[in-house]
Order: structure tokens, then sequence, then C-alpha cells
């Protein structure tokens, strides 16, 4: 596992996002911390 500086974890993830992500990221939005 290579390591990545969290700078750079900060706005990768944000380039590209899978559609898990979106959607989890679209729950987390709507209601907060609903998991």
């Amino acid at each position: 596992m290579k390591r990545i500086r969290p700078s750079s974890n900060q706005y990768k993830p944000r380039k590209r996002l899978t559609a898990k992500q979106r959607k989890d990221l679209a729950a987390f939005v709507r209601g907060g911390t609903k998991s």
C-alpha cells in the first residue's frame, strides 16, 4: 500500500468520484450522518 500525502489525498477523491462514493456523499449531505 502506497502512502499518500494527506494534502493529495484530499483533492484526488474530489476529482474522481465512484458511483458508490457519490451515493454515499448524497446520503451524507441529505441526512447528515445517517449510516
